[in-house]
């Protein structure tokens, strides 16, 4: 069954397609939200909250914007950052302070892309910039720590969270 089915088969029967939803989706939004919660049990309560957001705005779904699993990550990201400000906040001042490697306007945008949970053309209307220097500057940023990895250079721990983000 692919996600064409899967939306189908929400918009159809709700209670269903929230199982097929479940099974198919759960682990990869888990994973992403225990990133992000303080505990397991805040993270299936996110969980839970996100799939039922799901499937009560599935009518927003637009294929031609991204795809079904990136605008699902989004939604349980946005929760899970909702849930966790306190968390959010102290990323943020990890993030000021271990980014040194990291070029200023490359931390902008990873911050507003990996904390505040913007889209590419988000953060160049909010930077002033064309959504192609974004995706360069992400592209970058992600090159360069990834080759600090590789050479065994020592990041903290908002660098390995933003990295990770990126490679999944």
């Amino acid at each position: 069954m692919d996600s064409l089915e899967v939306i189908q088969l929400i918009k159809s029967n709700k209670r269903e397609g929230l199982s097929v939803l479940y099974d198919r989706y759960a682990g990869a939004l888990y994973g992403m939200i225990m990133r992000i919660a303080n505990s397991e049990k805040q993270a299936e309560e996110i969980l839970q909250t996100s799939l039922i957001k799901i499937v009560h705005t599935i009518d927003h779904y637009d294929a031609k914007q991204c795809t079904f699993f990136i605008w699902m990550n989004r939604i349980a990201r946005q929760e899970a950052l909702s849930a966790c400000e306190g968390r959010q906040e102290a990323l943020a001042a990890l993030t000021m302070k271990d980014s040194q490697d990291i070029l200023v306007k490359q931390k902008k945008v990873l911050d507003c892309i990996h904390l505040y949970g913007y889209t590419t053309d988000e953060v160049a209307s909010q930077l002033n910039m064309s959504c192609a220097d974004v995706k360069s500057i992400v592209y970058a940023a992600v090159t360069h720590l990834r080759k600090g990895i590789i050479r065994g250079q020592t990041f903290g721990i908002s660098n390995l969270l933003i990295l990770s983000y990126f490679l999944i």
